[in-house]
């Protein structure tokens, strides 16, 4: 299955077109550049797998009601490969070791197709850090949350909103954690460098400097488009009184529940990406 094929497959209405690199968003890659290195003094520290599940599941269990999602299962009998999908709780899903890298993670799908000749997406497994540490907590719930998304065909009807929700929960769920902040900051560092190289990115590929394919372009311009959004949904929940924290979270589980789509909750909080290229938006999170 190419990449157009698997895009439409999620439900989303087509295939997004290269973003365009106009001034609001040159102005955001200024504003990002801008922004000093708060985390210098900053160290994680190990934590057993175990205990990062834990603390991920905890979370997720006290704020939403996940749904089952299709596993994908490969049985031998002898000779024969039998592959099916069976319906369970994500975690079930199979957990894999990532490279040597706090970060490394992805969650594993792959399309499949029922009887009636119906194609879907199951779920292989989830990639975590090697080593474990305690950002791998947030990180489990960014990839469990994608789970209950790419599950429910049409949830995301834009392909770059893919990665907002995930990204929006997992900053929640750092926030959570507490720490003054440590982890929180952490993630938040790594997610606005990311952002700024891809911007850089994108600025090299208009000039003919990066040489990329259409969908690999288009990746970085999710997460361009993701990021951003993301942040400025969070920023609105950091800044919220306790009713609108409360609400923000409620409202991501009517997305689990199919009674809305992520582009009705971007909407719902004034959350647009051309809200979000506003740089006034950012500035007070960024500057906190």
């Amino acid at each position: 299955m190419d990449k157009k094929d698997e895009i439409l497959l999620r439900g989303c209405l087509d295939v997004p077109s290269v973003l365009d690199l106009n001034s609001e968003l040159l102005e955001m890659y200024e504003f990002l550049k801008s922004i000093k290195n708060n985390i210098k003094n900053i160290y994680l520290n190990g934590m057993k797998l175990e205990e990062a599940l834990m603390d991920a599941r905890y979370f997720l269990d006290h704020f939403y009601k996940l749904h089952k999602i299709p596993i994908y299962r490969g049985l031998s009998l002898g000779k024969i490969f039998v592959e099916y999908t069976r319906k369970l709780h994500p975690y079930y899903l199979p957990l894999f070791e990532g490279e040597k890298n706090i970060w490394d993670s992805s969650i594993l799908e792959k399309p499949s197709e029922n009887i009636f000749g119906k194609k879907y997406i199951s779920f292989v497994g989830i990639i975590l850090p090697n080593p474990s540490s305690e950002i791998t907590s947030s990180i489990y719930t960014h990839e469990i949350v994608h789970s209950q998304l790419d599950s429910l065909r049409g949830s995301i009807l834009n392909y770059y909103n893919s990665e907002v929700i995930s990204m929006f929960v997992e900053l929640v769920h750092a926030y959570y954690l507490g720490e003054e902040e440590k982890i929180l900051k952490q993630y938040e560092f790594r997610k606005r460098v990311e952002t700024k190289l891809l911007i850089e990115d994108l600025d090299n590929y208009y000039k003919g400097e990066l040489k990329k394919d259409y969908f690999e372009i288009i990746e970085d311009c999710k997460y361009i488009v993701s990021n951003l959004i993301a942040f400025n949904l969070f920023s609105k929940f950091y800044f919220g009184s306790d009713k609108i924290k409360n609400e923000m979270i409620f409202q991501v589980q009517k997305i689990f529940d199919g009674e809305i789509t992520v582009e009705d909750y971007i909407k719902m909080f004034d959350s647009q990406y051309e809200n979000s290229l506003d740089v006034k938006t950012l500035n007070k999170y960024f500057r906190r």
